[in-house]
């Protein structure tokens, strides 16, 4: 009876475990703003060329803006020390934070969809002298580097090889 009562109490702490688990996770979704999805589908639109709303490239792109929540989320900590806006020491994104991010990534994309042999400082030098990132000293550039190399990471599906081949 008494072994009864313990591995109903170490179920109990099992599933109680999993619930703030999942409460947490919950709590960390976030809700875009109105301009936060506009400049999402701005993004969407760059890459595809199309109407993402429509046809089989629906549920790819759902998807592909999931994926891009979670690496801004997963790479806040380079992210908000690094673009003008962001608190540097936030936590994760604030309403209408993502608004910059997405400028960012759009700046990223259309630098990289608009010019040939493009080096990666060059992208730094370029979005720093539009001030998209926060005035750093020459050892603090790191931050820059490495959010331009990661977002290049995040975008590489759509910048495919092909392109490079063809000329």
């Amino acid at each position: 009876m008494i072994e009864n009562l313990v591995r109903k109490l170490l179920i109990f702490g099992t599933i109680a475990e999993r619930m703030a688990q999942l409460t947490t996770q919950a709590e960390k979704a976030v809700i875009l703003t109105d301009e936060e999805l506009q400049r999402q589908d701005t993004l969407i639109h760059l890459i595809n060329n199309e109407d993402f709303k429509k046809g089989s490239l629906a549920s790819a792109c759902i998807w592909y803006t999931q994926y891009l929540q979670s690496k801004f989320n997963n790479n806040w900590h380079l992210l908000a020390p690094a673009l003008v806006g962001l608190e540097d020491f936030s936590s994760g994104p604030a309403s209408g934070d993502l608004v910059i991010v997405y400028d960012f990534i759009i700046a990223v994309a259309k630098i990289f969809k608009n010019r040939r042999d493009v080096a990666l400082t060059d992208v730094v030098d370029d979005l720093d002298n539009r001030n998209i990132f926060k005035p750093q000293l020459d050892d603090e550039r790191t931050i820059p580097n490495q959010i331009v190399f990661a977002t290049l990471g995040w975008l590489s599906r759509d910048f495919s090889s092909q392109e490079a081949d063809m000329s």
